[in-house]
């Protein structure tokens, strides 16, 4: 799994960079996943 971690390094660097700041990639043993994540913004209320 430490090789599928290397080889998603710069893949995750590109989306990050490049794409969408808030992409978070998942390496299981299953696969990889790419989601999506929200920022929180606290409203006043």
């Amino acid at each position: 799994m430490e090789e599928l971690k290397k080889l998603a390094e710069p893949i995750i660097k590109h989306l990050k960079e490049k794409h969408h700041p808030y992409v978070e990639v998942v390496i299981t043993q299953d696969g990889v996943k790419v989601k999506e994540t929200i920022e929180s913004i606290p409203l006043n209320g």
